[in-house]
């Protein structure tokens, strides 16, 4: 994913295709596992690539880390509401705390 632009359009879509299956809650639902610092790095990298913006053969590679990376800041940041209870405030909290720590680890099946 690193090499995207030099990629062939073939292997992108390949990527695309394995970071759906990965991600989506429709299939693997394993999100947490994509949610590793030196892989958001590459998405950061492909999100401000602004060469690529507008090309039509990257705009799923861009869809896909646009979602991975929403979904992290959800987790992240998440709202909490004034209909929430104290314990629901510190449970989204601490979740958005150990997410931070996270990044920083592989994680696989058993651990997402």
């Amino acid at each position: 994913l690193e090499n995207y632009k030099s990629n062939s359009k073939q292997l992108n879509s390949s990527v695309v295709g394995i970071l759906k299956r990965i991600v989506l809650p429709d299939s693997l639902n394993l999100l947490p596992c994509v949610w590793h610092l030196s892989f958001l790095l590459v998405m950061e990298k492909i999100l401000s690539d602004t060469s690529i913006s507008g090309n039509a053969s990257f705009s799923s590679l861009i869809q896909i880390c646009k979602y991975i990376t929403r979904k992290l800041m959800d987790r992240l940041l998440p709202e909490l509401t004034e209909d929430m209870d104290s314990f629901q405030k510190t449970a989204k909290t601490s979740l958005a705390r150990i997410t931070f720590v996270d990044l920083l680890f592989w994680k696989n099946k058993r651990d997402a």
